[in-house]
């Protein structure tokens, strides 16, 4: 800014030097005033309507425009063209279109990445993942399988892959081969991230009759929310000896799995509980993780997770996560 002012300064100089040398000659008060005035008017102009900010270095940076991802891919996909070889650029192509919801994209982005690097197990498992979002039942396809082994194979202790590969036989129901995969996975993680995984297989387990997996003491498991569930008087008939009962907290959104759950196996009511992060499903997503949850309360009469005609169901109720008040869910109605 400053060496901006004294350039322009010399220029007004040298340009009124040549205007007014010849009224030094014939009118110098004139010129004087001029040589003087001058300098200053222009001055006062540019501060009135010129823009000396846009000089300043920082204005400049806090002005530029957000950079447009769109922009930026297809800069990206042109460089790929010429550099079809470039791993790194495939790599970050692939995972910025998962990022941005374009899952089909990104499969195309992750094949050309494999076939320049075939022997690396993260491209395959989230080549893996990817199948599985576009997946109309939400399920991983034979190739994704495929890809899943291949990537054990070459890394046994593969986290990504032995987590999708124990899903893969929980949805199928065959819960040897799921504990085959994730009996391994549970001592590679933290002690919450273990007890969500623990919570999922003991769902299945409990499906089966089987004994429950033992949750890890934790140091902090976030704010429980402290239930009560009651039952409408006019549905305690229905309610046979050993009937389980399913309370689960979902995000608002509703997409995924609960964020927590618990079964309990009840034959009278009310009935107190805690949902606490000690109860999450899944590693990534946390009940601590949400501001509110959608709960909810379902009797099963089949004493599986999944809702069936005749169960008895509550409605759902929007809680703030972090409350320490009590909640009450009533059971009213049966599914039809």
């Amino acid at each position: 800014m400053a060496l901006f002012i004294l350039i322009a300064a010399i220029l007004v100089a040298a340009a009124l030097g040549m205007v007014l040398r010849p009224l030094l000659r014939t009118q110098r008060k004139l010129a004087l005033a001029l040589l003087v005035g001058m300098p200053l008017l222009t001055f006062a102009l540019y501060r009135l309507v010129g823009a000396p900010q846009a000089l300043d270095p920082e204005f400049i940076a806090r002005n530029q425009p957000a950079p447009d991802i769109n922009t930026a891919l297809a800069s990206l996909q042109d460089e790929l063209k010429a550099n079809p070889g470039n791993i790194e650029g495939w790599v970050l192509l692939a995972r910025t279109q998962m990022a941005m919801g374009k899952i089909e994209e990104s499969k195309n982005a992750f094949r050309q990445a494999i076939k320049l690097q075939p022997d690396n197990p993260d491209l395959k498992a989230e080549l893996a993942e990817a199948m599985l979002r576009t997946a109309k039942e939400r399920a991983f396809p034979a190739e994704a399988i495929q890809l899943l082994q291949q990537a054990l194979a070459e890394n046994p202790e593969h986290e990504r892959a032995l987590f999708f590969m124990g899903m893969n036989f929980l949805q199928k129901g065959d819960l040897s081969q799921a504990e085959t995969y994730l009996d391994k996975l549970l001592p590679m993680l933290d002690v919450e991230a273990a007890n969500a995984l623990r919570e999922q297989i003991n769902i299945a387990r409990a499906e089966k009759k089987l004994p429950l997996l033992p949750m890890a003491a934790m140091a902090n498991a976030g704010k429980p929310i402290k239930i009560k569930v009651t039952l409408d008087k006019s549905l305690a008939a229905s309610v046979k000896p050993g009937s389980v009962l399913f309370v689960f907290a979902k995000s608002l959104d509703g997409k995924g799995p609960p964020l927590a759950a618990k079964r309990i196996e009840v034959d009278t009511f009310p009935i107190e509980l805690e949902l606490s992060d000690a109860d999450s499903l899944m590693p990534t997503a946390k009940l601590s993780s949400q501001k509110k949850v959608s709960l909810s309360a379902r009797i099963s009469i089949q004493g599986i997770a999944n809702a069936q005609v005749g169960d008895i169901e509550a409605d759902s109720l929007v809680v703030d996560a972090s409350s320490e008040k009590p909640v009450e869910i009533t059971l009213s109605r049966v599914k039809k």
